[in-house]
C-alpha cells in the first residue's frame, strides 16, 4: 500500500476490507519449531471469510492486528470485528482503515502525525 498525496504535506492511506486469519499452533509437539507460535495471514480487498485467498497479501499484519486489538479494547469499543475467537483460531476484519499523515506537524506531544479511522462494517 502506498500513501496517496492529498496535498499540503498530507498523505492518505486507505485499506478496504482488511481480513486476518490468526491460527494458534498449540505447543503439543516439542519437535515442531512452530509449536506455540501464532500464525497470522492478512489481506486487503478481501472477504470476511476464514481461509480466504481473495485480495492482496498485507505484510504488516501483526502490527495492524495489535493496533486493532487496542481499538477494540478502547472505550467505546469498535472499529474491528473479531470473530470465531477460540479453539485456536481468530478472524479479524475491518471494513475500512483510513489513515492520514500530516508531515507538517512538528510537535509530537499532541498525538503525532498519524490519525486513523476504523470501520467494522457491522
Amino acid at each position: 500500500m502506498k500513501p496517496q498525496n492529498a496535498g499540503g504535506g498530507v498523505f492518505v492511506l486507505d485499506a478496504k476490507n482488511f481480513h486476518c486469519d490468526q491460527n494458534l499452533n498449540g505447543a503439543l509437539d516439542a519437535s515442531n519449531v512452530r509449536a506455540g507460535l501464532p500464525a497470522l495471514k492478512c489481506r486487503i480487498n478481501s472477504q470476511n471469510k476464514r481461509g480466504t485467498s481473495a485480495g492482496q497479501p498485507f505484510g504488516e499484519g501483526r502490527a495492524m492486528t495489535e493496533l486493532l486489538q487496542k481499538v477494540q479494547g478502547s472505550n467505546p469499543p469498535g472499529g474491528a470485528a473479531f470473530s470465531d475467537c477460540g479453539m485456536g483460531y481468530c478472524g479479524i476484519f475491518a471494513k475500512s482503515i483510513k489513515c492520514t499523515i500530516d508531515t507538517k506537524i512538528g510537535n509530537f506531544s499532541n498525538g503525532g502525525r498519524w490519525s486513523c479511522v476504523f470501520t467494522d462494517g457491522q
